[in-house]
């Protein structure tokens, strides 16, 4: 069974520097006495490894409650604490006064917006083409039989018959909409 193998301060200061002193998962701001190393895949359980890149900043409250698990599974968990809460009856007193908002979203940990921001902030810059076409205006015509009876439209451009007017044309997208 691999263990845990002690982290130099230089390698500590570089898992700090990792998110600029942030903890990886929830985001707080951490000083770097009370940053702990968390391995992203537990030594222990998944024959994690003992490098840099399977170490993450965190709080300790993140480190305690992610323990051994998988980033899957802490995430999963998380998305977990919601419903166990809402069978303690202070949590729910607290909601109904206004005390606790709910948020149902999913759990984005704080590296994986720092990573999406660094995959942006990477990609050249690129002039955007445009498929957009200026919007043709025009408008429904009546049709009318030999007795003056409405019976239907038609966009006089295009040739499309309608029996119901509509915004747009549907044979060529004109915006029917000048009278």
């Amino acid at each position: 069974m691999p263990k845990r193998k002690h982290i130099s301060k230089s390698t500590r200061l570089k898992v700090y520097e990792k998110y600029n002193g942030h903890c990886a998962y929830c985001g707080c701001e951490l000083a770097l006495k009370e940053m702990q190393v968390d391995h992203i895949q537990s030594v222990y359980w998944y024959d994690g490894a003992n490098d840099i890149e399977n170490y993450n900043p965190a709080c300790r409250m993140c480190n305690f409650y992610k323990s051994t698990m998988s980033v899957e599974d802490f995430r999963e968990q998380l998305g977990k604490i919601l419903s166990r809460l809402e069978k303690v009856f202070i949590f729910r007193l607290a909601k109904k006064y206004g005390l606790i908002r709910e948020i149902k979203e999913p759990v984005i940990f704080y590296f994986e917006k720092e990573n999406l921001k660094k995959v942006v902030d990477f990609e050249p810059k690129k002039p955007i083409k445009s498929d957009v076409q200026e919007i043709k205006h025009a408008k429904w015509e009546e049709i009318r039989d030999a007795y003056g009876q409405l019976e239907g439209w038609i966009h006089i451009e295009c040739g499309r018959e309608v029996k119901i007017k509509e915004n747009y044309c549907p044979s060529c997208g004109a915006k029917m909409d000048k009278e």
